[in-house]
């Protein structure tokens, strides 16, 4: 939905936090993946190729109520450190 939209009022540029990345994108897009249960949606990684798809390699914490980009630019340079 593009911002700004009826259906998305959120102004354009505004800072999404890890939260609202949450529920505005991850609970609506696993809640209607073929793969939801009936508890409520499944896994995001159920929602993705399997060719994309491995084992887990590292843990992640992060804070809910600070910026979704500190998150990703912290992921990119982990990845960018491990030569990925």
């Amino acid at each position: 939905r593009p911002y700004g939209s009826r259906a998305n009022p959120r102004p354009a540029g505004e800072c999404l936090t890890t939260f609202d990345v949450c529920q505005e994108l991850v609970l609506p897009l696993t809640a209607a993946s073929d793969a939801a249960s009936d508890y409520g949606g499944c896994a995001l990684v159920k929602t993705l190729p399997r060719r994309d798809v491995g084992p887990a390699t590292a843990f992640v914490s992060h804070a809910w109520g600070m910026p979704f980009s500190d998150l990703v630019c912290a992921l990119e340079g982990f990845a960018a450190a491990a030569g990925g």
